[in-house]
């Protein structure tokens, strides 16, 4: 299992519409999806995780988001209310 962990810093008063963003963006998904909002530490860090069966899945998804010109047109309201992202990825162990 492949796990995606997104991280992103809302801008000030942002966190609830950065939240509102991720749900939106992954609501069509069939993978599991985990949204998380800050409760204890850095305040305006929203973070979420779409766990994938496998890299040919994650790579699949992958693909087509980045050749998707709606998908790149969403992603610029993601910048609108916060000041960029980083993503990892996560090789589930057990």
């Amino acid at each position: 299992m492949i796990i995606l962990r997104g991280y992103g810093r809302a801008k000030r008063g942002q966190v609830a519409r950065a939240l509102e963003f991720i749900r939106e963006a992954t609501a069509h998904l069939q993978e599991t999806v985990r949204i998380y909002e800050p409760f204890v530490g850095d305040n305006d860090t929203v973070c979420f995780e779409i766990e994938f069966d496998n890299l040919d899945r994650y790579e699949k998804w992958n693909s087509e988001n980045v050749e998707n010109p709606d998908a790149q047109a969403a992603l610029q309201g993601w910048f609108e209310v916060t000041t960029g992202f980083h993503n990892e990825l996560w090789k589930k162990v057990n």
